[in-house]
């Protein structure tokens, strides 16, 4: 526990049970989509994380609609063929 954790030990519990608290609801709302939502927020993650594996699109239709389209970059060729 760090010095300021041992002089406020209620605003540090308080962050981890609000932590935790919204962990766990994230995870429940997540488990309640459909299984093809999962997967696009899958992809928007890995594209988070890792942006050069991913390209993104974004189109605006004259309607005002958006939409972001994830694309799986090809890894590079390594020079091991076999």
């Amino acid at each position: 526990m760090s010095r300021r954790d041992k002089a406020f030990p209620l605003k540090s519990f308080l962050q981890e049970e609000m932590t935790l608290a919204l962990s766990d609801t994230m995870l429940n709302s997540i488990a309640l989509l459909p299984s093809v939502t999962r997967l696009r927020l899958l992809a928007f993650l890995h594209f988070v994380d890792e942006p050069k594996s991913l390209a993104a699109e974004l189109n605006f239709a004259d309607s005002g609609d958006l939409r972001l389209t994830l694309i799986a970059r090809q890894p590079a060729e390594s020079g091991n063929k076999h």
